[in-house]
C-alpha cells in the first residue's frame, strides 16, 4: 500500500500472531467501502511492466490481509479471523518474455517463490511428512495458516486459451490439482 516501503521483512511472533510483515502499512476499516478503497490503492500501487509475453505483467505477488474482529458488548469476549486475498504473479518462461536486467531478476524471484509454494503443496499432500518447507520463502511463511492450518482456502487459477501458452496452462492446471488435493 506504500510503494516507498521496499523489501519488507517477514518476522515471527511465537505464541501470538505467527508470521507477519514488519513495518507493513495498516488501516483500520469499518465498512466495505473503506476496504474497497484500500484495494483500489493497492492495485494502483502495484508494480507492473510490459514483457514480450504480457503487456501488463505483474512483477510481484500481492497479498491483502484482513483481520476481522468481533467483540461482544455483553461479555467483552473477542473473536478474530484472518482473511487473505492473494494475487500471485504468474510463472514466466524467460525466453518467452525476453526479460533482461531488472525484469529478469523479478522473473527469477517470482519463479523461485512459486517453486517453493509448489514444494510446500507437494509436501502437504505426501503422507508421513514431518517437515513442511514453509520457511523457504516469504510467501509460504505468510500463507502457512492458509495452506496447512485450520482454514478454508479457495484457489482461482487463470489459464490461457492460446496454444503458445499451452505449457504454462498445463503447469497451472497441475498446480491447481495439487493444491486441491490438500486435506
Amino acid at each position: 500500500l506504500d510503494p516507498i516501503k521496499m523489501n519488507l521483512q517477514v518476522k515471527e511472533e511465537k505464541g501470538g500472531r505467527g508470521f507477519f510483515v514488519a513495518d507493513l502499512t495498516e488501516f483500520y476499516v469499518a465498512s466495505d467501502a473503506e476496504v474497497y478503497n484500500i484495494l483500489k490503492l493497492g492495485n494502483k500501487n502495484r508494480r507492473i511492466a510490459s514483457t514480450s509475453m504480457n503487456s501488463d505483467s505483474s512483477r510481484s505477488h500481492s497479498i491483502l490481509s484482513l483481520t476481522i474482529t468481533q467483540r461482544s458488548i455483553v461479555t467483552s469476549q473477542t473473536i478474530s479471523s484472518k482473511f487473505y486475498i492473494v494475487d500471485l504473479a504468474g510463472s514466466e518462461k524467460v525466453f518467452k518474455t525476453a526479460a533482461s536486467g531488472l525484469r529478469l531478476e523479478e522473473a527469477k524471484s517470482i519463479n523461485q517463490s512459486l517453486t517453493t509454494l509448489g514444494k510446500v503443496i507437494y509436501t502437504l499432500n505426501e503422507k508421513n511428512q514431518s517437515h513442511i518447507p514453509y520457511r523457504e520463502s516469504k510467501l509460504t511463511k505468510l500463507l502457512q495458516d492458509s495452506l496447512g492450518g485450520n482454514s478454508r482456502t479457495t484457489l482461482l487459477i487463470n489459464c490461457s486459451p492460446s496454444s503458445w501458452n499451452e505449457e504454462e496452462t498445463l503447469s497451472t492446471l497441475r498446480f491447481g490439482l495439487s493444491a486441491k488435493s490438500i486435506k
